[in-house]
């Protein structure tokens, strides 16, 4: 495996951890959660879920969803993002199965 796969496989995987976060935390806004959520293997205070989804909905149409989409090989769809992380948690598992098949691939 070259030094580009091994970092095509990384910034896949930076990827799928981004989505998996942000499902994570819209589930548990939807959910009425107004307490601390772990995400990303750090705690943080939940915003309410349409302060969730605005924040979400920023990052992926931003710069730095569009840079770790470039690095890990995949297309830039912040519409596809969005509904990955706003979609519960069937729909980000298919976007991680997705992504890490691409990084097996």
């Amino acid at each position: 495996m070259s030094n580009h796969d091994a970092c095509r496989r990384m910034w896949r995987s930076v990827a799928a951890l981004a989505l998996k976060d942000d499902n994570v935390r819209i589930t548990a806004a939807r959910a009425g959660m107004r307490s601390r959520v772990v995400s990303g293997g750090y705690a943080s205070t939940l915003r309410t879920l349409d302060g969730e989804i605005r924040a979400a909905s920023a990052y992926y149409h931003g710069p730095e969803w569009q840079q770790v989409c470039e690095n890990a090989g995949i297309g830039f769809d912040p519409e596809k993002a969005m509904a990955f992380v706003t979609g519960g948690p069937k729909a980000i598992h298919s976007a991680r199965v997705k992504v890490l098949e691409a990084a097996h691939g």
